[in-house]
This record gives C-alpha cells, structure tokens and sequence, in this order.
C-alpha cells in the first residue's frame, strides 16, 4: 500500500500543481478563451454539454471499433496472404511500406471527398491509422517470444510436430491484439475530435 501511494503522490502532486498553474495563468495574464480557456471553463464546459458528448462518444466509440474490426480483418487476412505466398509478399510489401511515406492527415481530406460526411469516410480514416500496424504486426520481424524460444522448441524436437508454428501464429496474434488495444484510446479521441469539428 505504501509503495502504491509513493508511486501515485507525485504524479498526483504535479497534475495539481499544473492544474493550478493554468488556472492561475489564464486568469492574470487574461489569456483568450479561444487560445487557452481557463481551466474552470473547460469543467464547466464539459458538465454543460455532457448529453451531447456522451451521445457522441457513444458514436465515435462504435465507428472506431467498425473501423479496428475492419482493419484486422484485411491487415490479417493481407499478412496471412504474403507469408503463405513469398511473391504476394514480394510485390505488396514494398507497396505497403511506399504508403508509409503519405501523411495520413493528408488523406483524410480526400476520403471526405469520397464518401462523404458520412459513417464511412470516417470508419476510412481509422483504416488507414490501423491498417500498417496491424498487418506489420502480424508478419512481425521477430516471430517468438523470447530469442532462446525457437532454439529451445528445435532442440525438443518440436519443429517437426508443428509447435513452433502454433506458437509462432499465437505470438504475433497477442501482439496484434496488444497493439489493437493500446492505439484504441488514439483513434477514440480523433474520431471525437473530428466528428466535433465537422459538426
């Protein structure tokens, strides 16, 4: 228990303390509300429009979990694909690597344009976010656990009975999945942002 509240106190303390900093700041040096609002504004702000952020959370929430499943269906389904076949991966590696170098805030215009304000240019939006990690992840540069994993299961004898693969497979699948559920919060807030921005 001591050791919890050691490990809590500071950040606690700081965020405070930071909590007090803007307040006090905004409010001597009379700072626009539009460039930084005063830190009671944004409470208040928050508890006054707490209906229509909680239905848009609600929204948002869904859009993004479409957009995650989606992303892992074709991401896994393209990464299974190039491992099975060495000329798939060959050609659409490299494709896939390419597409790395747009923006993808720049796209995100562009899928406006094409689907509209709709459900899908947003469900798009996080495609493209999810796509490259979730296919890379798949594949994976290192395909066990641990280094001394592969070596451990030739010399068992496992490699022959097909272990290595199973384990192999279940390795970079909890790696999507810990990847999935760590970037879920991002997309979240993008997809709030955005969809207030666009209303």
């Amino acid at each position: 228990m001591k050791k919890q509240i050691k490990t809590v106190l500071p950040v606690t303390i700081f965020i405070l303390l930071l909590a007090a900093l803007w307040e006090l700041a905004t409010t001597v040096f009379e700072v626009p509300h539009f460039i930084l609002p005063r830190l009671s504004d944004v409470f208040i702000s928050l508890w006054e429009n707490r209906t229509l952020l909680g239905r848009h959370f609600v929204l948002t929430l869904g859009e993004a979990l479409l957009g995650l499943a989606l992303s892992v269906a074709v991401g896994v389904s393209v990464a299974i694909w190039m491992e099975r076949f060495s000329l798939a991966k060959r050609t659409l590696y490299p494709l896939i690597m390419a597409s790395q170098t747009i923006p993808i805030i720049a796209l995100s215009p562009i899928m406006v344009m094409w689907f509209g304000y709709g459900i899908w240019s947003k469900i798009s939006v996080v495609i493209l976010f999810t796509f490259f990690p979730d296919c890379c992840e798949y594949i994976g540069r290192v395909p066990y656990g641990r280094p001394g994993d592969r070596r451990t299961y030739e010399n068992d004898g496992s490699e022959q009975t097909g272990l290595v693969p199973e384990m192999e497979a279940s390795v970079r699948t909890a790696r999507l999945f810990h990847r999935a559920q760590a970037g879920s919060d991002n997309k979240c807030r993008r997809g709030s942002a955005r969809r207030m921005a666009w209303r």
